[in-house]
C-alpha cells in the first residue's frame, strides 16, 4: 500500500484512531473526544477523528467577532503570532489541552484579521471615496473583471409605469477617474450597469465611459434588505451607470492569455449554441442551469421558482456539481479506465466545470468535496462527510470571508450538513438473514428493479423532507416563504434537472468536436427542459404551493443552528428527545410567534431611537421612491395602511410594506386606502392582497370610472380574496374610538372637474388632540375645495403629490400649520420654493428619498419623529 501524505489524515480524517497521536499530529487532535478531553470532559469516547471541524468553527467565531465589533488588522495578527507562539511551547511542553485551546484562538484571531482586510481597509484611491449617495457625472477608465452579463427586460406589466428595457451588467476594476477636469489614479471594484444591450465586453478589456458614480446607501426601510451590504462583500463600494453603448469606449482588448477570458469566451459560445439549438424560452432557462447565466431568466419564471421552494435548481449550485461528479462515478463503475486516473479526471472536470459556472461559493463547496471524495477513493479510504465540509469551508472563507453572512453559502452548508446527518438515519439496512438476502439476490431484476427505484425515491424525498425542515427559519427569516410541496417537488425534479445536466453538456461537448453528434442530445436536453419548466409552472398555480409569513427573528437564528451544530458534532453531548423537542418548541415561541416591536436602538444604526409605548399611534411613511406607502399602527393593535405604489416595479412598495409589517409580526391588514387610481400610488396592492389577510378596502367614488389596464390586476386580486371595495367621501368616520378617529374630509360627494388627482381620498387620523393628514395626490380644484373648510392644526401632513408646486404650499402650509411635512418622492432635488412655502409656517421638512423610512409616535407625551437612516 503506497504511503499516505502527512496531510491526508488531516484532510480526510478517520475512522478510528489510537489513544495517543503521534507528535505530528498531536497538536490537531481535535477530534470529539479529544475536544471534549481538552474542556474537561473525561467520559468522552468516541471514534471519529474531524479535525477540521472545531478550526472551522474557530475560524468563522473570529468573523463574527470582527463584523460585530471590528478588531485592527494589527492587532490580531499580532495576537494570532503571540498564540502560535504559546501552541509551540505548549506543545513542546506535551500540554494538548492547552495547546488545543491555544490553536483554536490562533485560527480565530486570524479569521478576525483576515475579515477585517477584506471588509474594513480599502486603498486610499478607492473609487468609493470620490462617489456620493447622490449620482454625478465621471469619466472612468476601467479593466472588465467578467464578460458582461445580459439582463433581459421586463415583461409587459400593466402595473409597472417606466418598462424596464434590456441592460447589461459587468463587474469593472477602476484605473482612473475624471472629476470635471481633474484626472487622477483610481482603484477598487464597482459595479457598472448599462443601458443598453453589450455583448462585446471580455476580462482583462481596458474600457472608457462617461458614467454616472454612485454610492450604495443602507437599506432605507425596516427589514429590507441591505444590497450595499452584500456589494461590499465583494469589495464594491460604488456603483457606475451609463445611458447607451455610445457612451462607452474601447482603448485595448485584454491578453488573449487569460484563462478567465478562455473561460468567458466557451461560456458565451455554449450560450450562442443553446439559442441557436433551442426554442428561446427554452433556451435561457438552459443556460442558467448550465452555464450559470441565470440573468437571463425573467422575473416571472424565477419568482415560480422561489414559491416553489426549488429556486436552487435555476442557479448554478452544489446539486448540478454533485449531480455530474455522481454521473462520472457511475461510469467510473464500468471499469473503463483505471481507478486512480478516473478520479484524477473526475476531480478535473468538476473542477473545470465549477470554474466555466462562475465559481460562486456553492459551487466552489460542491468541487471541494468531490476533490476530497476523488483523494479517498484514489487512497482507498472513506473521507468522513463533516472533516470534508469543514475543509470546503474553510476554503470558501479563505477566498471570501463575508461570504459567512450570504445566504446563498449559508444555505449550501445547512443543506450538506443535513444530508450527511440525516443519511445514515434513512438508509435501508439489508436483510440480516442471509438466507433471505440471497433469495433477494436470485429474484429477476424486473422485481429488484421496481422495488429498488421505490425505496430510492421514498429515501430521496425522505432526504428532501429534513433538508427542508432543517432550512425552514433561515429560509423563513429572509424570503418569508413556506413552500410545503418543496421536498415532493424536489424529488420529482431530480430526474429531468439529471437528464438536462448530462445532455445539455454533452450536446455543447458534442457541438464543439461535430455537431451532428448533438442532435440526440438536444431533443433530450430540450424534453427535459419542457418537463421541468412544466412541473414548476403547474404547481405554482396550486393555491397551497406557498404560504407568506413573517418568519423568525434572525437574531434568533444563530441560536438554534448552533443548538444543532452541537447535537449533530457532540452526540455523546446531546440531551434527551423531550429536552430537544421542548428547545425547538420554546424557540418557535420566542423567535417566531409572540409579537415584538421594532428594535430599539440609535437612530443611525438602521434602527429607531427607542421603542414607542403600548398605547401609541405610529404613522410610518416608508421610502419607495417616487410613490407612496404608509402603515399607521392603532393604540388598540389594527394595522392600516395608505396607498402602496411606485412608479416602477410594483414589488418594490410591496416589499416594503410586508417588510414592515413582518418586522412587526403582523399576518393581517385591517383597512387598505387607496387614494385614488394612479398607478404609483395602489401598483403594490395586488401582492399584498396575496400576502396578507386584509378585511377592508376604502376607495374614491371614481376610483374604477375609467377601468384601465392597471386597474384589471387589482380588480382580480379583490375577487380572488372576495372583497368588495368601500367607496368612501367626506365626512366618513372609518374608526372611532376612545381619543381616536379616523375620518375621511376629501373628496367631497359631488364630482371634480380635476378628477383623478383632484379626488384623492384624504385621511385624517386624530389621536390625543394630535393631527395627521395623509393628502394622496391631491391638487387643482380639490386642494381649493380641502382649504375652503375650516383650517385644521396638524402636527404632520404628507406634502400632496409628492411635493409638487401644483398643490398650493402656501396655502397647505397657512391653513394647516403643519410641525413636520413629509415628502415621499425619488432622488430628484425639490423645489426651493416649497421647502420656503413650509419652513415660512415653522414646519420642519423631512424626504423618504434622503431619510429613508420615517416613524411619527404619538402618545401622551406628544409627537416624536424618528428616520431610519438617522436622527430627522
Amino acid at each position: 500500500m503506497l504511503a499516505r501524505p502527512a496531510g491526508v489524515d488531516l484532510l480526510l480524517g478517520a475512522r478510528r484512531m489510537p489513544n495517543r497521536l503521534d507528535e505530528s499530529r498531536g497538536a490537531l487532535a481535535l477530534d470529539t473526544q479529544g475536544w471534549a478531553r481538552a474542556i474537561g470532559r473525561r467520559d468522552a469516547t468516541t471514534p471519529t477523528y474531524e479535525p477540521l471541524v472545531p478550526v472551522a468553527l474557530a475560524a468563522m467565531l473570529g468573523i463574527v467577532f470582527d463584523r460585530v465589533s471590528p478588531v485592527a488588522g494589527g492587532t490580531t495578527l499580532a495576537a494570532a503570532v503571540g498564540l502560535l507562539g504559546a501552541w509551540a511551547l505548549a506543545r513542546r511542553s506535551s500540554s494538548d489541552r492547552l495547546a488545543a485551546w491555544l490553536l483554536l484562538g490562533a485560527v480565530a484571531a486570524l479569521g478576525c484579521g483576515w475579515h477585517h482586510l477584506r471588509w474594513q481597509r480599502f486603498a486610499s484611491d478607492d473609487i468609493a471615496g470620490f462617489a456620493a449617495p447622490a449620482a454625478r457625472p465621471v469619466l472612468v477608465e476601467f479593466v472588465a473583471l467578467e464578460q458582461s452579463r445580459l439582463v433581459p427586460p421586463a415583461a409587459y406589466d400593466p402595473l409597472r409605469i417606466r418598462p424596464r428595457g434590456e441592460r447589461t451588467r459587468v463587474a469593472v476594476r477602476v484605473v482612473s477617474l475624471r472629476d470635471g477636469r481633474l484626472v487622477r489614479p483610481a482603484s477598487g471594484r464597482a459595479l457598472l450597469e448599462i443601458g443598453d444591450a453589450v455583448r462585446e465586453i471580455l476580462p482583462g478589456d481596458r474600457w472608457r465611459a462617461w458614467a454616472r458614480l454612485s454610492r450604495p446607501g443602507p437599506p432605507a426601510n425596516p427589514g429590507e434588505f441591505d444590497f450595499s451590504a452584500y456589494a461590499r462583500a465583494d469589495r464594491q463600494l460604488a456603483r457606475l451607470s451609463v445611458a447607451t453603448r455610445a457612451s462607452l469606449v474601447r482603448v485595448a482588448p485584454g491578453s488573449h492569455w487569460r484563462p478567465a477570458r478562455w473561460i468567458a469566451a466557451a461560456r458565451r459560445q455554449g450560450d450562442g449554441f443553446l439559442h441557436t439549438a433551442l426554442p428561446a424560452h427554452r433556451a435561457t432557462l438552459a443556460s442558467a442551469l448550465l452555464l450559470g447565466l441565470r440573468e437571463q431568466v425573467g422575473d416571472e419564471r424565477s419568482e415560480a421558482f422561489m414559491r416553489t421552494g426549488t429556486i436552487h435548481v435555476l442557479s448554478i449550485s452544489g446539486m448540478h456539481v454533485g449531480i455530474l461528479a455522481g454521473s462520472l462515478f457511475a461510469l467510473l463503475r464500468l471499469g473503463w479506465l483505471p481507478q486512480r486516473t478516473a478520479v484524477v479526471l473526475i476531480a478535473a472536470i468538476t473542477c473545470l466545470y465549477a470554474w466555466l459556472a462562475d465559481a460562486q461559493p456553492p459551487v466552489v463547496r460542491a468541487a471541494i468535496l468531490v476533490v476530497i471524495v476523488c483523494l479517498a477513493a484514489g487512497l482507498g479510504r472513506q473521507a468522513l462527510s463533516f472533516n470534508s465540509l469543514a475543509a470546503a469551508a474553510l476554503v470558501v472563507l479563505v477566498l471570501n470571508p463575508a461570504d459567512l453572512f450570504r445566504l446563498g453559502p449559508q444555505l449550501s452548508f445547512v443543506c450538506v450538513a443535513s444530508l450527511v446527518w440525516f443519511s445514515p438515519m434513512t438508509r435501508m439496512p439489508p436483510p440480516r438473514d442471509p438466507l433471505d438476502r440471497l433469495i433477494w439476490e436470485t429474484r429477476p431484476w424486473s422485481v429488484r428493479l421496481p422495488r429498488g427505484v421505490v425505496c430510492w425515491a421514498w429515501r430521496l424525498t425522505l432526504l428532501s423532507f429534513c433538508v427542508w425542515l432543517v432550512t425552514l427559519p433561515l429560509v423563513a427569516a429572509r424570503f418569508h416563504l413556506v413552500s410545503p410541496l418543496a421536498p415532493l417537488l424536489n424529488t420529482l425534479l431530480w430526474l429531468p434537472v439529471t437528464i438536462l445536466l448530462l445532455s445539455g453538456l454533452s450536446m455543447l461537448a458534442a457541438a464543439i468536436v461535430l455537431p451532428v453528434l448533438a442532435v440526440p442530445f438536444t431533443a433530450l436536453c430540450a424534453g427535459s427542459i419542457a418537463v421541468l419548466d412544466r412541473l414548476v409552472t403547474v404547481v405554482a398555480a396550486w393555491p397551497l404551493d406557498h404560504y407568506w409569513v413573517s418568519g423568525p427573528r434572525e437574531e434568533w437564528l444563530p441560536v438554534l443552528y448552533g443548538a444543532l451544530t452541537c447535537w449533530a458534532l457532540l452526540p455523546r453531548w446531546r440531551p434527551a428527545r423531550w429536552m430537544r423537542w421542548t428547545f425547538v418548541a420554546g424557540w418557535l415561541l420566542v423567535a417566531w410567534v409572540l409579537p415584538v416591536p421594532l428594535p430599539a436602538g440609535i437612530g443611525t444604526g438602521n434602527a429607531w431611537q427607542r421603542p414607542a409605548p403600548p398605547q401609541a399611534l405610529r404613522c410610518t411613511f416608508l421610502s419607495v421612491g417616487h410613490g407612496c406607502a404608509v402603515v399607521l399602527e392603532m393604540p388598540h393593535g389594527e394595522a392600516w395602511v395608505y396607498d402602496i405604489g411606485q412608479l416602477g416595479s410594483p414589488r418594490r412598495a410591496t416589499d416594503a410594506v410586508s417588510q414592515y409589517l413582518w418586522t412587526t409580526r403582523r399576518r393581517k391588514v385591517d383597512a387598505l386606502c387607496l387614494s385614488h387610481a394612479d398607478v404609483d400610488h395602489f401598483n403594490g396592492a395586488p401582492e399584498l392582497l396575496e400576502r396578507f389577510e386584509v378585511r377592508r378596502v376604502f376607495i374614491t367614488p371614481s376610483m374604477f370610472d375609467d377601468f384601465g389596464p392597471a386597474l384589471v390586476p387589482l380588480d382580480q386580486a379583490l375577487r380572488a380574496q372576495r372583497l368588495r371595495p368601500e367607496p368612501v367621501t367626506a365626512g366618513c368616520v372609518l374608526l372611532a374610538a376612545p381619543e381616536l378617529r379616523v375620518e375621511i374630509i376629501s373628496p367631497p360627494d359631488q364630482e371634480l372637474r380635476g378628477r383623478d388627482n383632484a379626488e384623492s381620498l384624504v385621511l385624517l387620523v386624530e389621536y390625543l388632540g394630535h393631527r395627521i393628514l395623509l393628502t394622496g395626490d391631491l391638487e387643482g380644484e380639490g386642494v381649493e375645495r380641502l382649504l375652503a373648510q375650516e383650517p385644521l392644526d396638524c402636527d404632520v401632513i404628507l406634502a400632496p403629490h409628492h411635493g409638487s408646486n401644483r398643490s398650493n404650499p402656501p396655502g397647505l402650509a397657512r391653513w394647516s400649520t403643519p410641525d413636520w411635512v413629509v415628502i415621499s418622492s425619488g432622488p430628484a432635488p425639490l423645489d426651493p420654493e416649497l421647502l420656503d412655502a413650509y419652513r415660512s409656517e415653522g414646519a420642519r421638512v423631512v424626504t423618504t428619498a434622503t431619510s429613508g423610512a420615517i416613524q411619527f409616535v404619538v402618545d401622551r407625551a406628544g409627537v416624536r419623529a424618528e428616520t431610519w437612516r438617522g436622527r430627522p
